[in-house]
């Protein structure tokens, strides 16, 4: 089922990629969410797992908790059109802020689904007050301007055209970032939480809470930092000690340093989640910038979905220490790989701009 999302949302991300600014962003945003309130309905009033499997193939449901997802890569390429160019690393913070924020709170409310009476009860409910909020979200999108569509000046037809060596060269990195971060997926912490220290959802949830409002909090600061250091140096000087601390924490000496460790690091491991966004609508023209979000979280969906079972075969046949070591030290790679091949590529100075820098 999990995988039949992961297919699913690669699905749906690799389709409004390529239709969405011909078929208008708004209207795709509208029929996405449609589609994904119907998947949710889907959950809350079925008991057939083929319905659910056709839900979840459908790009209806996402496993991930945030960063990436199909209708985000819509979002990504209106927001830079509904700012000034000064204002674009803020308005992408407060928009990771704003999401992280709202994935604390769901998982704060359907950690209450066991109290609903029976537990599958609980869980219909949880599914249903989805599809009601999602249906919810469409409302503000008739209101959107029709600024918000591919800028009228667009020579092209959309798709990767001048920058797409640079996108490219970009995608294989965050692919290997991807594939780091598979090794340490949330399930596998909280999996090992509950191994090495026997606690369960009454420890984890509240604990999962503060890391998710740790996330929201650190995106608005990754957005001013990014104003005075610029977003590439954001993106890696707050990444590498945020490695350091994954590798630190299977050697936590108990439960209060280990969960003080782990808030600590996501305080900075994702704040180059709106940076690495504005950096790359930055660096293509208006007119390529559904297609380069596409393609770059398409590539970190699929590269996300192949560590997490490597990291069970190697906890199973080395130690549960080995895949934050694995996952860490393929972080700092990346953060090194990625500064040296695009420290000379800086966004456009201006918004109308056309021409990509390259690396030497």
């Amino acid at each position: 089922m999990l995988t039949a999302t992961l297919v699913g949302s690669a699905g749906l991300t690799a389709v409004l990629g390529a239709r969405a600014d011909r078929w208008g962003r708004r209207r795709s945003l509208v029929v996405g969410s449609v589609i994904t309130a119907a998947g949710a309905v889907a959950f809350a009033t079925s008991d057939s797992v083929g319905l659910w499997t056709a839900a979840a193939l459908a790009g209806t449901i996402f496993s991930g908790a945030g960063e990436v997802g199909p209708l985000e890569t819509v979002d990504s390429a209106i927001l830079p059109q509904a700012a000034p160019i000064e204002g674009r690393n803020r308005l992408f913070g407060w928009y990771s802020s704003l999401g992280a924020l709202g994935v604390a709170l769901g998982a704060l409310a359907a950690g209450g689904a066991e109290f609903i009476g029976p537990v599958t009860l609980g869980y219909r409910v949880g599914f249903a007050a989805s599809a009601a909020l999602i249906l919810i979200s469409t409302v503000p999108l008739f209101g959107l301007s029709p600024a918000a569509e591919t800028p009228a000046t667009s020579t092209s037809a959309g798709g990767l055209q001048r920058s797409r060596p640079v996108v490219f060269r970009l995608s294989a990195l965050f692919a290997l970032d991807a594939l780091a971060g598979g090794f340490v997926v949330q399930g596998f912490i909280v999996y090992w939480f509950h191994q090495r220290f026997g606690v369960g959802a009454d420890v984890l949830g509240p604990t999962f809470f503060a890391v998710n409002l740790m996330k929201a909090v650190s995106y608005p600061m990754a957005a001013r930092l990014a104003d005075r250091f610029g977003l590439l140096p954001t993106m890696v000087f707050t990444h590498l000690p945020s490695n350091l601390l994954l590798f630190a924490l299977p050697l936590a000496p108990g439960l209060e340093a280990a969960i003080a460790i782990l808030i600590l690091r996501h305080a900075l491991a994702q704040m180059d989640v709106p940076t690495r966004t504005s950096y790359l609508v930055g660096i293509v023209d208006p007119e390529e910038r559904t297609a380069a979000v596409s393609l770059t979280t398409l590539v970190r969906m699929l590269s996300h979905a192949v560590s997490p079972s490597l990291a069970g075969g190697i906890w199973q046949a080395a130690s549960a220490v080995a895949p934050f070591w694995i996952g860490g030290g393929l972080k700092i790679v990346y953060d090194g790989l990625l500064y040296a091949g695009f420290r000379n590529v800086r966004p456009m100075a201006r918004q109308e701009s056309s021409v990509v820098s390259h690396p030497s």
